[in-house]
């Protein structure tokens, strides 16, 4: 019995998340009906701010016959304007972190707001001597 509870307690102190997760809270839409762009606002959490300012976030544009693909970048905290309306997906970096990815559709004149929580990577890396 005494084996049994402590190998319980074992793995479900192992059973926390992971891996990093990136997920939509939800949107709004202008108020202006001739605003044809959208936009994404991004939180970090599972880190403190000062080392979450370090963030990049990557947004790869899905291509259509009429307009093509795109592979954008931008900083932590930035608020993200003018996107063509469309598929991206959406990945937020940071070293030593897991990177989430999120498949995010914006209609235009949306601003779709998402919340990343950063888990630490399991790979340790390590100096490179030479």
């Amino acid at each position: 019995m005494r084996y049994s509870l402590a190998l319980f307690i074992s793995v479900a102190a192992c059973a926390g998340p992971r891996y990093s997760t990136l997920q939509r809270l939800g949107s709004s839409f202008s108020s202006a009906s001739a605003d044809s762009l959208g936009g994404l606002r991004i939180e970090i959490q599972g880190v403190n701010r000062e080392l979450a300012a370090s963030a990049q976030i990557a947004l790869n544009r899905a291509g259509s016959a009429s307009v093509p693909g795109a592979y954008l970048r931008y900083s932590a905290f930035a608020p993200i304007d003018s996107l063509i309306p469309g598929l991206y997906s959406v990945r937020v970096q940071l070293v030593g972190y897991t990177p989430p990815v999120l498949e995010v559709t914006i209609h235009p004149g949306e601003v779709v707001r998402l919340v990343a929580v950063l888990r630490r990577s399991r790979v340790e890396l390590r100096a490179v001597t030479s």
